[in-house]
């Protein structure tokens, strides 16, 4: 089998070759998700697809970072390019651990859970409470 990389929607995608076609693995076969998880580690072509994705998740996450910021919605001072890695950290680790887990826990939930967390975390502090006010008599 010869696999290939490939991009689509903006994507970079695992491929296998099939006579003059490129099957997307992920679409074919979404098991073989968990099993790259597994493997990548020891495949330079599925390494560097994943450290692919992982820049590509990166600048997603910087870009709407700095617009969160911008909006007021997301601390002053969050390192949007740290905050980028935590995420891409976060997103690789829960996922390979539901993959050690045999998938025994709802790995969409708990991603929504943890990103959720975060991005609490780094919320824009509320104004400050100056106390009641002096003016009600």
């Amino acid at each position: 089998m010869k696999l290939v990389t490939f991009t689509d929607a903006n994507a970079t995608r695992v491929g296998s070759v099939v006579g003059e076609e490129v099957v997307d693995l992920a679409a074919a076969a979404p098991e073989l998700v968990a099993i790259k998880a597994r493997i990548a580690p020891a495949s330079d072509l599925l390494a560097e697809a994943e450290r692919t994705q992982d820049a590509e998740v990166f600048t997603f996450c910087t870009e709407h970072l700095q617009a969160g910021k911008k909006r007021g919605e997301l601390a002053a001072d969050l390192d949007e390019e740290f905050f980028a890695e935590l995420l891409v950290a976060m997103l690789t680790g829960t996922s390979r651990g539901w993959v050690a887990a045999r998938h025994r826990f709802d790995l969409r939930e708990v991603l929504r859970r943890r990103t959720a967390f975060l991005f609490r975390a780094a919320r824009s502090p509320e104004p400050p409470f100056d106390g009641p006010s002096s003016d009600n008599g």
